[in-house]
């Protein structure tokens, strides 16, 4: 069956069909601009509300497997267009697309800050993300701060004992599992962050979905997330390198899609800042710079956050990272390490051609796992780095220029 997103077909396991020329449909860019809280309804009335339809053959209402408990409780823009695209998609649960095209032009990105997560007693490590059932934690409302997940008594220490930091994981799934049990992570002491591309370029996207949602972690959008939500909204197209099509067809896609889509551009603690790729050398506030925004809308904050290597004093950035270029431009983090009165670490991914990086307050964690390298885990109380090596090369293309990470 071909799932429709606004005005685009995608069609299983074929090449996309697009209707050129028109934009998609303008659900999917709707947003409430009135200051009140924006509530489900808003965008799927009991008119237009989609029909979840399980694979047992039962049915229920897809907002509810958006929202769970939280069925009336305010939601961010982000949950928003999600809901409204998804609802338009009604009466699969798989999603399959064609990817026959290139990236093209510039991926702009935006987020919306997370709330706490309702977490759970997880299995071992081991058996995270090998069922594709649902029955993830449900997602509580998104509240106005980027900070630490919040945790919940019942599964997590009040104070957790350790913050793993995890580079680039793009769809790692093997490589994942393996480095979560080489730090023997306990959900119950430990914070788990993966610092962006969660998804993409990798083999088992949705498996690296699961299992970072079943630990209840945290952790912030990358360029590669950003571009799989808008895939799904039908506001980008797919690339030709893409390795998306476990997540949209999986049974538990909406979940993990929904999941995914509630993380943040920034997270900020006392003594720590982690975003994907970096922060404007003009940002008082990170925080604020990044708060609120919508990752299926155009904004050049989140397009720096997600995508900067280097930039010039006012984060100009060039039109090429490789090779290396000169003056005025070097990298984002050196005007950070300048700053005055600024003790935080930043903790970073997205520059995996510059590979591990310790500098004064600065983690550099993407270590090229998906181009064959390895999967990095910085602990942050004990600034100690975890690795484990890639089983293989999961994508063909070379590494160093602009690590093809685009």
């Amino acid at each position: 069956m071909a799932v429709h997103l606004g005005r685009r077909t995608c069609a299983p396991k074929g090449a996309i069909h697009q209707q050129r020329g028109q934009s998609p449909g303008k659900g999917c860019n709707q947003s409430r601009t009135d200051g009140q809280s924006r509530h489900v309804e808003s965008y799927a009335s009991p008119q237009r509300r989609g029909r979840f339809r399980t694979p047992s053959g039962g049915s229920e209402e897809r907002l509810a497997l958006l929202c769970g408990a939280h069925l009336g409780s305010v939601l961010s823009s982000t949950h928003a267009h999600l809901a409204h695209a998804l609802a338009a998609a009604g009466g699969s649960a798989g999603f399959e697309l064609g990817f026959g095209h290139e990236l093209e032009g510039s991926l702009a990105q935006g987020g919306d800050p997370q709330g706490p997560l309702e977490a759970k007693v997880v299995p071992p490590i081991s058996t995270l993300g090998k069922a594709s059932g649902r029955g993830s934690p449900c997602l509580g409302p998104p509240e106005a701060n980027t900070g630490p997940v919040t945790p919940t008594a019942s599964t997590h220490a009040r104070t957790p004992e350790r913050r793993i930091f995890i580079g680039d994981i793009q769809g790692c799934r093997d490589e994942l599992e393996r480095l979560l049990e080489k730090l023997n992570v306990d959900p119950a002491r430990d914070e788990v962050h993966p610092v962006g591309d969660l998804v993409n370029r990798g083999p088992d996207s949705a498996g690296v979905l699961r299992i970072l949602r079943d630990l209840g972690a945290g952790g912030v959008l990358g360029n590669h997330d950003v571009h799989a939500l808008r895939v799904l909204a039908g506001t980008r197209r797919p690339g030709r390198r893409d390795t998306l099509e476990d997540l949209f067809s999986a049974d538990d896609g909406t979940d993990l899609l929904e999941w995914l889509a509630n993380r943040p551009f920034v997270r900020a603690w006392p003594d720590l800042v982690c975003v994907h790729a970096g922060i404007h050398p003009t940002w008082d506030d990170p925080l604020a710079a990044l708060r609120d925004l919508d990752p299926l809308t155009s904004h050049t904050h989140t397009d720096f956050a997600t995508r900067v290597r280097t930039c010039d004093p006012a984060g100009k950035r060039p039109d090429e990272d490789w090779p290396p270029p000169g003056p005025p431009f070097r990298p984002w983090y050196s005007y950070w390490q300048e700053r005055e009165g600024e003790a935080r670490t930043v903790v970073y991914g997205h520059w995996a051609s510059a590979g591990l990086v310790r500098e004064p307050r600065v983690r550099g964690l993407d270590t090229g796992c998906v181009w064959g390298k390895r999967l990095t885990a910085w602990i942050a109380e004990e600034d100690r780095c975890v690795h484990v090596d890639a089983a293989r090369v999961y994508s063909a293309s070379s590494l160093p220029p602009s690590d093809e990470a685009n």
